[in-house]
């Protein structure tokens, strides 16, 4: 997204083999450019994640798979927000 703004990304669809330690299939998701920054999270199953939003206008996203158990994957979409809101500066942690 433009620069000065911050990466929001939300789920709709979310349908990826469950494993209790997401082994098999998932979705890495980082908060830059390249998957050696942060990690925002680590997402498998059918629980849609919340909201991810990033500290700067980059998010990267990792979608890993073993080709074993077919599902319908995932629908997300993403927009950049100005992470000053109300008067106040957003802090993310």
């Amino acid at each position: 997204v433009p620069e000065g703004n911050v990466v929001t990304l939300s789920f709709r669809i979310f349908d990826l083999e469950a494993d209790s330690q997401c082994r098999y299939d998932y979705l890495d998701i980082y908060n830059g450019y390249s998957n050696l920054v942060q990690k925002l999270g680590r997402f498998c199953g059918t629980f849609r994640p919340g909201t991810q939003i990033s500290t700067t206008n980059t998010m990267t996203l990792e979608m890993v798979t073993d080709g074993e158990t077919q599902t319908r994957g995932f629908l997300a979409y993403f927009s950049g927000t100005k992470p000053y809101t109300n008067g106040m500066w957003l802090h993310f942690c």
